[in-house]
């Protein structure tokens, strides 16, 4: 944990959380002489964090956490918060997007080449490994089996039973008295 005078922590040194964005500090933490440090929407007086995290060009988020809080464990007490985990995901996969990226734009330029580097990265792009595939689905296990019959003859027993108050007549005993 950072010290008491951290910008990262309050004044009896608590992790913030909301107090660290403009976008989610309380007013009564800004009348206390709390100042955000970061923006999540480029807000032009904060340094905007989404940035902060894509500059990190870290997958594992460590590089990030160090550079944002200053610390992996207030960063795992941010990314427990749903607010800032929400954000985070978002961050995250902007970030594998743009590695991805970087990565296609890396083997064009090994592709020029006209030896067997030119080659491995000609056949790497054609195969286009950055588009998930959808996987094909082998044999259902046993279990799988009979879980759909279960749920299959469970299904089967209901509508018969409703077919068989549909459509049965109502019995002598069942219908109201006349007046």
């Amino acid at each position: 944990m950072m010290g008491p005078k951290s910008k990262y922590t309050d004044k009896v040194g608590r992790y913030r959380t909301k107090s660290l964005f403009v976008e989610t500090i309380q007013r009564d933490q800004l009348d206390s002489g709390m100042v955000p440090v970061y923006t999540f929407r480029g807000h032009p007086d904060y340094i905007n964090a989404c940035d902060v995290y894509l500059l990190a060009r870290d997958p594992t988020g460590y590089k990030a956490a160090l550079d944002i809080v200053g610390s992996w464990k207030h960063w795992q007490h941010l990314r427990a918060l749903p607010w800032f985990e929400e954000r985070r995901l978002l961050w995250a996969r902007e970030l594998e997007v743009k590695l991805t990226s970087d990565q296609i734009h890396r083997m064009r330029n090994f592709a020029q080449n006209k030896d067997s580097t030119g080659y491995q990265a000609t056949k790497w792009l054609a195969e286009q490994p950055w588009i998930s595939k959808a996987q094909k689905r082998g044999r259902p296990s046993e279990a799988e089996k009979k879980e759909l019959l279960k749920s299959a003859v469970a299904e089967d027993n209901e509508t018969q039973d409703e077919a068989e108050r549909i459509f049965t007549p109502p019995s002598a005993s069942d219908t109201l008295p006349a007046n």
